[in-house]
This record gives C-alpha cells, sequence and structure tokens, in this order.
C-alpha cells in the first residue's frame, strides 16, 4: 500500500515537472513576442549597462553616492543620444536630398562609363556595358530601400522616443539590480553539485566574454570610427560633417554593409563637387583607416586580448551569424561562437586535462 503510494506520488511528480516545463515555456514565448518590438534596445541596454558599471563604481569613489553615480554616468550617455535625435531630426532632409544627389550622380557617371565601354568590342563581348546598367538598377533599389527607411524612420518620432526612454530606463535599472542578480546567481551556484557548479561558471563566464566582445565590436569601435570619421570629414569642410560620421560609425556596425556605404557616397559627393584632391583622400582614409584597420585588426585583436579567445572564432561569429539568423546574427553570432569557445575550453582544463593529471599522478606512484 505504502509503496504504491511512493510510486503515484513519483508519477505526479512527473507530470508536474512536464506541466512546469509547458507552463514555463509558455510564459517566456509570451514574454518574448511583447518584448520583440524593444529587443534591439534591451540588447544594446545590456551591453551599456555591462560598460558603464565601472565608470559607475569609479565615480562613486568619488562622489560616495551611488545613485548620484550612476546618475552623472547615465548623463554622458544622455546627452550624445538626445543631440543625435535632434541633430539628425534637423539634418535628414538635407541627407536625403544630398545622397539623391550623389546616387543621381553617380549614376550619370556609370551610364557614360557604359557608353564608352560600348565602343570597344571585347567590352561588349564581355558583357561590362550590361554589368554596368544593372549596377546602375542595384544602386537605385538599394537607395531607395534605404530612402524610404529613413524617410519611415523619422515619421515614426514617438516610436523612436519610446524605444530611446526604454534603453535608457533598462540601461538604469541593469546597473542598479547587477548587485543583485550577482547574488541571486550566487545563491543558485551554491546549491548546485560540483559537476553543475563548473557548467555554470563556464557558461557565466562565456556570456561575459561575449559581452567583452560585444562591447569591444558594438561600442568601442563605434566611437572610434566615429571619431575618425569626423576628423577627416571636418578636415575637408564636408556639410553635416557630425551627422556623416555617426552614420559611418552605426554603418560600421554591420560588417556586411559597413562604413564604405558611407565615406564612400561623401568621397563620390566631394568629387561631383570638384575637390578631387578631398575625394581621393577621404576614399583612400576610409579604406585603410575605417574599413580594414576596425574590421581585421582592431576588432579581433581587442576582443581577443580582452577575453582571451581566438581572433578567428571572433571573426567567425560576426560574419557567420548574419548568414544564419539574418540581421539579430550581428549580435547571437559572437555569442554563440564565444560562449561555445569559453565552454570547449574550461571542459577540456576542468575535465580532460584534471584526468590527465591525475592518470600521470597513479602511474608516478
Amino acid at each position: 500500500m505504502q509503496d504504491g503510494f511512493f510510486r503515484e506520488e513519483s508519477k505526479e511528480s512527473k507530470w508536474d515537472l512536464i506541466i512546469d516545463f509547458v507552463l514555463f515555456l509558455t510564459i517566456l514565448i509570451m514574454t518574448l513576442i511583447i518584448l520583440k518590438p524593444f529587443l534591439t534596445a534591451l540588447v544594446f541596454a545590456v551591453l551599456t549597462a555591462y560598460a558603464l558599471k565601472p565608470l559607475v563604481d569609479l565615480i562613486n569613489k568619488i562622489v560616495r553616492i551611488y545613485r548620484l553615480s550612476l546618475f552623472v554616468a547615465l548623463l554622458i550617455l544622455i546627452i550624445p543620444t538626445g543631440a543625435f535625435i535632434y541633430y539628425a531630426a534637423e539634418g535628414t532632409a538635407p541627407i536625403i536630398q544630398k545622397t539623391n544627389e550623389i546616387i543621381i550622380s553617380f549614376n550619370e557617371v556609370l551610364e557614360k562609363i557604359s557608353l564608352k565601354a560600348s565602343e570597344y568590342p571585347i567590352l561588349n563581348a564581355l558583357n561590362i556595358p550590361e554589368y554596368i546598367k544593372n549596377t546602375q538598377s542595384i544602386i537605385l533599389e538599394f537607395s531607395s530601400s534605404i530612402k524610404a527607411s529613413l524617410i519611415s524612420s523619422f515619421q515614426n518620432i514617438p516610436g523612436i522616443v519610446i524605444s530611446v526612454a526604454i534603453y535608457l530606463l533598462a540601461t538604469y535599472y541593469f546597473i542598479v539590480e547587477s548587485e543583485a542578480l550577482n547574488k541571486h546567481y550566487e545563491n543558485l551556484l551554491s546549491s548546485l553539485s560540483k559537476r553543475r557548479q563548473i557548467m555554470f561558471n563556464s557558461l557565466f563566464k562565456g556570456l561575459k566574454n561575449a559581452l567583452d566582445v560585444l562591447v569591444v565590436s558594438y561600442i568601442t569601435l563605434t566611437i572610434i570610427v566615429t571619431v575618425l570619421a569626423y576628423i577627416i570629414y571636418f578636415a575637408f569642410s564636408v556639410p553635416y560633417a557630425l551627422l556623416w560620421a555617426i552614420l559611418t560609425g552605426l554603418f560600421g556596425l554591420l560588417p556586411i554593409l559597413g562604413s564604405w556605404m558611407v565615406y564612400g557616397g561623401v568621397s563620390l559627393y566631394m568629387y561631383l563637387k570638384g575637390n578631387e584632391l578631398a575625394a581621393i583622400i577621404i576614399l583612400i582614409y576610409g579604406l585603410v583607416i575605417l574599413n580594414l584597420l576596425p574590421e581585421l585588426v582592431l576588432r579581433p585583436a581587442l576582443s581577443s586580448y580582452k577575453t582571451k579567445v581566438h581572433p578567428l572564432v571572433i571573426i567567425l561569429g560576426f560574419f557567420g551569424g548574419p548568414a544564419i539568423f539574418g540581421f539579430s546574427g550581428f549580435i547571437l553570432g559572437p555569442i554563440i561562437m564565444v560562449v561555445s569557445a569559453t565552454v570547449i575550453k574550461e571542459y577540456y582544463e576542468h575535465y580532460i586535462l584534471q584526468k590527465k593529471i591525475k592518470n600521470n599522478h597513479r602511474e608516478s606512484r
């Protein structure tokens, strides 16, 4: 009778576990659906909070009031964000107009090249004029989509304001609650077995490494590229130099598109305005300093130095993620690759090497 009771209780426990899992999964899916419009803002809030936390702690050592330290650190974030929104709203119409001028002039240049190429039989045989016409149509389609996206974005000012507000509030709360989250994690860890502790620690370390990589790649490098772009644009008196520089930094976030789309357009604009020297220097400067240096040298080198993860793993994460997950792959790719590499490394060090050391010790005895 008693054995039957325990068997029945065991069966009920299994069903309870399944019901709990289904309920948890349902809540998680519903939460993600609600958060989907603000997912990008929340992800960047996590990155910003992670990057600002050391600054908040540093300021707190001076003022000795944590909330005030947090407020000062957030002002460093709020002022440039507000200035960019205002400046972008003011400069969007001229930017779109100048982009139209650049695209029209560029297509006129391509048209002339196509007509000239058609005069040579060998180029006709290679279908060069046809390739140029295809390039023209691709550029027109792409510029139209970018222009429509810009117009749509700035027509939705309330949505932008809400996203920015959520980003700033989330950053604030992530920093404030960071200590409590750490305590919850430590309490959870202390209740687990040694093997599970090693597993969770490796995952936590992998996530920390991934955040370091993303902070270096998306925040630090964006600031570096923006500053470097502003220097060259300001030096040659490019109109709306600051806005173009910010756009260069933001486009630098996307390895597939890249900052070349902005500095290339600025270079062409300067050429069409008759300043050939400025156009050539901006183009060369952009290729070397704004494109190749950040993508192939700074991003993997800084990230690898910070996390001790191999540069190839980081590069594969940034370029492989978007190929699988689309736009979100720019975040998911590095996270998955860095976490995987860290977990494998930790498993190797804690299990494979430790086992080998123990075996060698036994053999020596």
